[in-house]
Formats: C-alpha cells, structure tokens, sequence
C-alpha cells in the first residue's frame, strides 16, 4: 500500500474510483442481474420443457421397441428390412390388389426363407396369402410370396 500512498491526491482518487467502478461492475454482473433474470429465464425454461413434455407424449405411441412382441404396420420396406436380417436376397417385388405385395427371392438358403417368413408373421401384421418355392441343386431355393396385411 505505500505505492498508494505515494501517488498525488488526485491519482489516489482516480484509483479508488475505478477500484469502486470495478466493485459496483462485478456486483451487478455476477449477483444482481442473475437473481433479476432468474425468474424470466426459469419461466422460459419451464415453457420449453412444456413443448418438450406435449411433443414426446404425442410421438410415444408412434414408438416401439425393435424385437418386441408388438406388431406394426406391414409395408415394402418391413420385407426390405426382414429380408436384410435374414440374409435373404429378393430379386423382384410388385404391389397386387388388396394392399398385397408379390415377393420373388432367389438362391437363398431354405433356412433363412422360413425365418424370413416367421419374422414377417411375428413383427408385422402380415400373412403369407400364396408361396411357391422351388429346391434347387446346390442347397438354395427359389421361392414366390405373396404377403397380404392382416
């Protein structure tokens, strides 16, 4: 303190203004204002997880679990996607009347054929309506759906 002490009085009072200054500045940054806007901002906050709570309650029921026993809607892509998991390739496929839907698949081992129909059966709401399947030589089988929704 003996630099303070040293300094005109005008400087000395230029340093305790400023040391003031600085003082009233951080009261007011870091404990007067938060406790001001904290109100406003816990209002907002609380308006956001509002939306929040009403969009997820209204997507909820569009949810479900994969694997689960609930069935969903049967379509194109529920064959695409049972096809994938069952490693079975699909050559052809054509939507027919009634909302059915012609699958073709070829040289796919007859195993994983009959899982891809039980997959369907049990995760969708889909019944095989006409087959045709055909052994061929070499293990595989060439097979023709038809998958109706039930």
């Amino acid at each position: 303190m003996t630099w303070f002490k040293r300094l005109a009085p005008r400087e000395q009072f230029l340093v305790g203004l400023a040391a003031v200054l600085i003082a009233l500045f951080i009261l007011w940054q870091f404990i007067i204002s938060p406790i001001l806007s904290g109100a406003q901002n816990a209002e907002r906050e609380l308006a956001a997880a509002k939306r929040d709570h009403m969009i997820v309650s209204a997507g909820l029921p569009k949810m479900t679990l994969q694997g689960g026993t609930q069935k969903t809607a049967f379509s194109r892509s529920a064959v695409i996607d049972t096809a994938r998991a069952a490693n079975v390739s699909i050559s052809r496929m054509q939507p027919s009347a009634n909302n059915s839907l012609q699958v073709w698949l070829d040289d796919s081992p007859a195993l994983s054929v009959y899982n891809f129909l039980s997959e369907l059966e049990r995760r969708y709401s889909a019944s095989t309506v006409k087959a045709q399947i055909t052994r061929k030589d070499d293990g595989t089988v060439a097979a023709q759906f038809t998958f109706e929704p039930q």
